[in-house]
């Protein structure tokens, strides 16, 4: 997938065909940010696959564009920002600070980030003290919370992804999107609750949308022409019906009919 300056805004704005993941969506805004003569740079995440919060985090690969800005001249006071992760990522800037204090609304009141300082599970930078090794935590964590009013548990935090602040190049970004692309060759609207943000969400067979804590299914389908028809009404996303035969044989295909 092209995910140039130029091959993004062709796709996204021009054509309207959809974001091309987080290094389309991502780059498209750190272009603008550019452009608006912020200073701006992008990095890379590691996203956390362990859904399970009692565990410790399971890291892929640093395959996610995060972008990082400096608002004020003669200052390096950053924020993270990051418009590509989808599911509980962020929708706001976010201060690059592990204060206590150092939290923002998501897509509602009921989700909230902030950022901690940890290290990879399998990490081996350590220090010895006192006959103890301590492990050194360098990465940032972006960290969601979910609170759900119905429950009676108490709700936890969860990592979503872990970075660094080492900044990335288009270079970096061409290999991990070869990487992601041979990765995947294996393997009607709703009244609004409240006038908060929400998600809709295709996960392989259904659409849902998303809004605090509440999730409900708008559509489901079978073949891959219901799934695009799915993308043109549902997401603006303009899929020519030829480009079924690029997912046809691939671990995320439905039925080739």
């Amino acid at each position: 997938m092209d995910i140039s300056p130029e091959g993004v805004y062709n796709r996204m704005v021009v054509e309207r065909s959809g974001g091309s993941y987080c290094f389309g969506l991502n780059t498209l805004l750190f272009q603008m940010l550019r452009i608006l003569r912020y200073r701006a740079y992008t990095g890379a995440a590691r996203i956390n696959i362990e859904k399970d919060i009692l565990l410790p985090p399971k890291f892929t690969a640093p395959l996610h564009m995060v972008i990082f800005v400096q608002l004020y001249k003669d200052s390096n006071v950053t924020y993270l920002v990051d418009v590509g992760c989808g599911g509980s990522g962020p929708t706001r800037p976010i201060l690059l600070s592990d204060a206590e204090d150092n939290t923002v609304i998501g897509t509602s009141p009921s989700e909230k980030h902030h950022l901690t300082k940890g290290a990879h599970p399998k990490t081996s930078l350590a220090v010895q003290s006192h006959n103890e090794f301590n492990v050194v935590c360098t990465d940032w964590q972006l960290e969601v919370l979910h609170e759900n009013m119905d429950s009676m548990i108490p709700p936890s935090w969860r990592i979503v992804y872990s970075f660094s602040e080492k900044e990335w190049f288009s270079a970096d970004f061409d290999s991990a999107n070869l990487a992601v692309c041979a990765m995947q060759s294996y393997n009607s609207p709703l009244a609004p609750w409240q006038r908060h943000l929400g998600r809709l969400a295709m996960d392989r067979s259904a659409v849902r949308r998303h809004v605090g804590s509440r999730s409900e299914v708008l559509r489901t389908f079978t073949t891959e022409r219901e799934r695009i028809l799915a993308l043109r009404e549902l997401f603006g996303v303009h899929t020519p019906d030829d480009d079924v035969k690029h997912i046809l044989g691939r671990a995320a295909a439905l039925s080739e009919t």
